[in-house]
């Protein structure tokens, strides 16, 4: 110690096409780490390490790759609104994590707990967050209340606000009474319930990040900036950028049927105009995508 960037290479370079350009970059990361912890010198910065990276990401093989996660869009927002049971406490906490975690780009994580017994209030919101409310002068109404926890900010903490809108109507938050007392709401009961809804209405079963992704689509698509986007979203601006060249991609599954194709490039061009603000490269190696 400290490993010589060619041995680190040699590594990345060992794995490459058998495992993901991610996963090289990660193990290279936990080596890094025992280089902190050990306060050795880290030559994994290189000119020749990024190299390879770069090629191992390039070939990372089919098996390794992830399906593209189709989004959650305003037709299963539509469709919870009117087939869910609103005299179920369950069902009405299904309808507000559902429309916070899309309008407010949400990570479900952020908002409900894996499983019943998991709850820790310094990672999760409960009954007793505060939730502020301000009539703005424009006649519209918004609704503000704070997360202990969230995956960027950490125990820091995150804001989480969102805009009254006249088409999908609010609902209570988080944990709902059952037959034996409080229950609170779980991923997996979460999940399950919307897609007891979409499925006989054939919509596209999607995964929990896949709020987070058509909630952004979707504010972009409708004129949102790109600035405001990702103040909502809580992401940094080249984060945001990265996040936008992956979406590129996914377009054509997650614009609904009020877009054309004229809105798409418009939000093309927008995004060039916010990495030229930003004073973001023009080129980001696939190894960061």
């Amino acid at each position: 110690m400290p490993a010589p960037d060619y041995l680190l290479a040699m590594f990345a370079a060992w794995r490459a096409g058998s495992v993901s350009g991610g996963t090289i970059a990660a193990w290279l990361s936990a080596v890094r780490a025992w280089h902190d912890i050990n306060g050795a010198r880290w030559e994994g910065d290189s000119r020749i390490v990024s190299l390879v990276k770069m090629s191992a990401s390039k070939i990372t093989p089919s098996t390794s790759r992830r399906a593209k996660r189709p989004p959650v869009t305003v037709e299963h927002l539509i469709a919870l609104e009117r087939y869910l049971d609103l005299s179920s406490g369950r069902d009405c906490a299904v309808l507000a994590v559902a429309s916070i975690a899309f309008w407010a780009c949400c990570r479900l994580g952020e908002l409900i707990i894996p499983s019943r017994n998991a709850f820790d209030p310094r990672r999760h919101v409960s009954r007793s967050a505060s939730i502020r409310h301000v009539d703005h002068w424009n006649g519209l109404r918004s609704a503000h209340f704070d997360i202990p926890f969230g995956k960027v900010e950490r125990e820091a903490g995150a804001r989480i606000s969102l805009t009254g809108r006249d088409d999908l109507c609010p609902a209570p938050l988080f944990a709902y009474v059952s037959g034996h007392g409080w229950a609170p709401l779980t991923k997996a009961v979460f999940l399950s319930r919307c897609g007891e809804i979409w499925k006989p209405l054939k919509l596209a079963q999607v995964s929990g990040h896949s709020f987070r992704i058509g909630g952004a689509t979707e504010l972009l698509l409708a004129g949102v900036p790109p600035e405001t986007v990702a103040a909502q979203g809580r992401w940094k601006s080249l984060a945001f950028l990265l996040y936008w060249r992956k979406l590129e991609e996914l377009l054509p599954l997650m614009i609904s049927k009020s877009y054309d194709k004229k809105r798409v490039s418009d939000l093309c061009v927008e995004f060039e105009l916010y990495r030229i603000r930003n004073g973001l490269p023009a080129s980001i190696p696939s190894s960061v995508l």
